[in-house]
């Protein structure tokens, strides 16, 4: 007996591949925004164009630093920049004032 497809089943396939599509799409954007890839694609694929809006909405991620190093955001001019993982104080490369490493960064 040959399966025959119904109106009901092509809308379920049409509502798992766009789901998937959101998925994928919030996911990249995620990655382009140093955001959590798996996060980014859960929120995608479960709340749809929602859930890609929330990704798009989300402040963007620090960048990962290299093994040894830790990366930090100047509480004054806002820069990104990488420091030694047990660096206590720094000076910040593009406005020049000298910062102490607070531990919530």
């Amino acid at each position: 007996m040959v399966h025959q497809w119904t109106l009901l089943d092509t809308l379920f396939v049409a509502i798992i591949v766009f789901c998937l599509i959101c998925g994928v799409v919030a996911a990249v954007i995620g990655h382009r925004k140093n955001l959590s890839v798996g996060q980014s694609f859960a929120l995608g694929a479960l709340l749809g164009p929602q859930g890609v809006a929330s990704v798009v909405r989300d402040k963007p991620g620090l960048p990962r630093a290299p093994s040894g190093m830790r990366t930090i955001r100047c509480p004054c001019c806002n820069a990104v920049q990488t420091i030694g993982e047990t660096q206590a104080e720094y000076q910040c490369s593009q406005c020049k004032t000298e910062n102490a490493v607070q531990d919530s960064q």
